[in-house]
């Protein structure tokens, strides 16, 4: 990556930026909260927060390693269906 200041950048270098940054929103954020309810848990003291975000993560890394496209439709409970 190189580092610019911002009137240095091109408008095809900032758009891969942005894209790079929002793809995490997609593809992680947006599967945990849509599919797995994370903004609705009540789960909200001592690791709990940070144990159930890990536990997401791993079963979105072991869909997705499996080859599943779409992490709602392979998630029996999910909320987004």
């Amino acid at each position: 990556m190189i580092d610019l200041r911002v009137h240095q950048a091109k408008p095809a270098q900032l758009a891969a930026w942005i894209h790079r940054h929002w793809s995490i929103e997609y593809t992680v954020h947006w599967v945990r909260d849509i599919t797995y309810g994370e903004d609705r848990s009540q789960i909200r003291t001592g690791t709990g927060p940070e144990v159930m975000a890990a536990s997401r993560n791993a079963a979105i890394g072991a869909l997705r390693l499996t080859g599943v496209t779409s992490i709602a439709a392979a998630t029996p409970t999910s909320r987004s269906r």
